[in-house]
């Protein structure tokens, strides 16, 4: 179990991303709702940056042990996987 997505590393370990520019990527411009409903449309926007919290969903922790759990989850999947072999 694993990924290969560019934001996997933040999801699983939390962290902060930093200021940047959001600019559309096959249109003109960007379309958007504001927050009374109305529409909105813009060449850019400047994104705040944002911290995310943690939130694991890997066998191993940042410093590559096992999290809480997982040696039996794993444990479990090696037996299943040896029975259909059998």
């Amino acid at each position: 179990m694993g990924s290969n997505k560019p934001y996997a590393a933040i999801h699983h370990l939390g962290g902060q991303t930093a200021p940047h520019e959001i600019r559309p990527r096959n249109k003109k411009v960007l379309a958007f709702y504001t927050q009374n409903g109305d529409s909105a449309y813009s060449r850019s926007v400047q994104h705040p940056g944002s911290k995310t919290p943690e939130r694991p969903y890997l066998p191993i922790n940042g410093s590559g042990r096992l999290q809480p759990g997982a040696e039996k989850w794993l444990l479990d999947i090696a037996l299943k996987s040896l029975k259909k072999g059998l």
